[in-house]
């Protein structure tokens, strides 16, 4: 394409509401599978042929962040009003940076209190992140775990429950810090990685937070403006 600009409206399409699945298969790796050969023929598939697919001695890279509970609720002080917290990156124990939504966003120095009590100050503002201190020694991994929701994704129209704290997860998760799922890895299940193993098909392992960056919505018309959020890595 050279220097030319790509328009963002050249990925517009129409997907119907319901053709988004809004709770999870009961099994993993039921989930369709597209399998488009380069220059040949375009197959649709279950996940579960990945390893027929592959070929022995293949590697097959993971991401194994694991998901925080980095959605909460909390009203403003003195004034009442509610906002709306998603945690984007601990900083320390007991700072992050977040995103806040709000009738009216907040000024720094702003004290936050949760539904159940805990209380946060905004210290600062990074573009549209803001830096939040708790004040309170039991440390924000704590305050996530008793306090915080899944954050599932927007175009899942529903409210988290119980089962999406495991479920919106890969089974093999185990470093804290993303915001969101590495969602290519959610359809892996333990019969799965048991049949890659005895084709000779080998796993690695990096840890990538996901952010909220992916679900940012492009609003420039050049796809070369639109600015993403950074992630550690």
């Amino acid at each position: 394409m050279g220097n030319r600009l790509m328009k963002s409206s050249v990925f517009d399409y129409e997907l119907s509401p319901d053709r988004i699945g809004q709770f999870p298969s009961n099994c993993r790796s039921a989930s369709r599978l597209l399998d488009f050969e380069v220059g040949g023929s375009i197959r649709d598939r279950c996940f579960s042929d990945l390893p027929s697919i592959l070929d022995p001695n293949d590697l097959l890279v993971l991401n194994d962040t694991w998901v925080l509970p980095a959605r909460m609720f909390a009203h403003k002080v003195p004034s009442g009003g509610r906002v709306e917290i998603l945690i984007e990156r601990q900083t320390a124990d007991d700072q992050c940076l977040a995103q806040i939504r709000a009738h009216k966003a907040p000024k720094v120095g702003t004290r936050l209190i949760t539904s159940k009590g805990s209380k946060f100050i905004t210290e600062g503002r990074d573009g549209s992140f803001y830096h939040l201190r708790i004040e309170s020694k039991e440390g924000l991994a704590n305050v996530l775990d008793r306090e915080g929701e899944v954050p599932l994704p927007p175009y899942i129209r529903r409210s988290p429950n119980k089962a999406d704290r495991s479920r919106y997860q890969t089974i093999y998760a185990r470093v804290p810090g993303a915001v969101a799922a590495p969602t290519a890895g959610l359809h892996f299940d333990k019969v799965l990685f048991s049949t890659l193993g005895h084709r000779g098909i080998a796993t690695e392992f990096i840890t990538l937070h996901v952010g909220a960056g992916p679900f940012q919505p492009i609003r420039t018309e050049h796809v070369q403006d639109h600015q993403m959020h950074s992630e550690w890595i």
